[in-house]
């Protein structure tokens, strides 16, 4: 059956997600805004505003990865195929288990907001979480904990699998994959889109 006009702008809008650059991080953070009725941040040092029941101010974070398959290293081997299927060869949200699935969320900085929403783009739908601002102690309070150069490079907190400070030893870093996304779903799970959902999210109506 031959596919309508809306599902081959779906499927455009998908594919293009998968393609962008450097407006991934807007596209997520519009997305994010829309869907939960947000307000974009005038401070530089987070995206977005929410509004508690007394109209307080909320600083919120968006932070979002794609699921690509690409491997983590590229060669003689395999640099034909990585090239040409680098925006369309993604994990769906079912598949990944037994994969090399890893999907960072890096430039965290918790001192900056008190509400973080991250995810993954998979190939069949967007997966939202939330660390909200009554579970921000699990993340560190200080850089008290690092007590030699290297340190960096050891997990912090296990309550948030994965969770290392950055080379620059300011920011941190978690990754979602194979040892730690089942956690995540099981404490950090909000919500879940699929690309029509998307799509209908910016569809102007009229």
């Amino acid at each position: 059956m031959p596919k309508t006009n809306k599902q081959k702008e779906i499927e455009q809008l998908k594919n293009g997600i998968f393609a962008l650059r450097t407006n991934f991080g807007e596209l997520a953070q519009l997305m994010i805004m829309k869907k939960y009725k947000l307000q974009k941040s005038t401070n530089k040092d987070f995206d977005l505003i929410a509004l508690d029941k007394d109209k307080h101010t909320i600083p919120v974070e968006v932070k979002f990865a794609r699921a690509f398959k690409n491997p983590s290293s590229i060669n003689e081997n395999n640099v034909l195929h990585i090239c040409s299927n680098c925006s369309v060869d993604v994990y769906s949200s079912e598949e990944w288990q037994n994969k090399d699935l890893f999907c960072n969320i890096e430039q965290v900085k918790p001192k900056l907001f008190k509400r973080l929403y991250y995810g993954i783009f998979w190939k069949d739908k967007v997966e939202i979480f939330c660390i909200d601002e009554n579970k921000h102690h699990l993340f560190p309070d200080s850089l008290s904990h690092f007590v030699k150069d290297e340190d960096y490079r050891k997990e912090i907190r296990k309550d948030i699998p994965y969770f290392y400070l950055q080379h620059n030893k300011k920011d941190y870093q978690f990754h979602l994959k194979k040892g730690s996304l089942e956690k995540h779903r099981a404490n950090f799970s909000k919500d879940s889109l699929t690309y029509e959902e998307l799509f209908d999210l910016f569809s102007v109506k009229k």
